[in-house]
């Protein structure tokens, strides 16, 4: 007949890395906050003087629209002087 052969398997124990808590682990030591200031305070000049290089831009432009309104203005007064003379 068909017998099964007897076969023994054991457990094999896997490693198993044991679970600990470090504790707390401190990163924002005083340097790491000076350093982490400074780079705000970058970021901080960076952004003035990009705000003040878009206010100066605004100002030119809004320099630029008057000028074109007063050339129309000066424009529209020749017009009006030529249809007189005419």
């Amino acid at each position: 007949m068909n017998e099964m052969p007897n076969v023994v398997t054991t457990p094999i124990a896997s490693p198993v890395s044991p679970i600990t808590n470090p504790g707390p682990v401190v990163t924002n030591t005083l340097d790491d906050l000076a350093s982490a200031v400074d780079d705000f305070k970058a970021r901080l000049r960076a952004m003035c003087d990009e705000s003040a290089l878009l206010a100066r831009k605004v100002k030119e432009a809004a320099l630029a629209q008057k000028q074109k309104e007063r050339d129309f203005v000066q424009a529209k007064r020749v017009l009006e002087r030529i249809r007189m003379a005419i």
